[in-house]
């Protein structure tokens, strides 16, 4: 049995077009939400007496891990809606392809993290498929 060495080299960022928007959205909501952490911390000290009123820094500090996964949480579904919508599109139209309907070309939305050569490989597939069982 083959096996591949632990430190095995590895091509991280394969797709361009689909990596670097997760991996900007990814790096701007963290650092969004440090920087968010960052002022309400930083200037919360003035207006509050935190040593005075513990209950007041645990309401306040929860409030703002709230806010900050609030962000974070609907950030995830925006890109997750991105890479799931078109797969589920495909499926949706692979499955009435085998249902013997003919569905026309895939289409994906201009903003979907979906390889629109991929789209346009699939239509084309699809199209000989036809033609050759015509």
């Amino acid at each position: 049995m083959n096996k591949r060495p632990i430190f095995h080299k590895r091509q991280l960022l394969i797709d361009r077009n689909i990596q670097m928007p997760l991996l900007a959205y990814s790096i701007g909501m963290a650092t969004l939400g440090m920087a968010i952490a960052i002022v309400f911390f930083t200037y919360s000290f003035h207006f509050v007496n935190f040593q005075a009123n513990y209950m007041m820094a645990v309401v306040f500090t929860l409030g703002c891990a709230i806010f900050c996964y609030s962000l974070i949480i609907v950030a995830a579904l925006y890109i997750s809606n991105k890479i799931a919508g078109p797969i589920y599109r495909l499926h949706k139209h692979m499955s009435e392809l085998y249902e013997g309907k003919d569905p026309g070309p895939l289409k994906t939305r201009e903003d979907d993290y979906f390889s629109q050569e991929l789209v346009d490989k699939y239509n084309q597939l699809i199209q000989k498929f036809h033609k050759d069982n015509s």
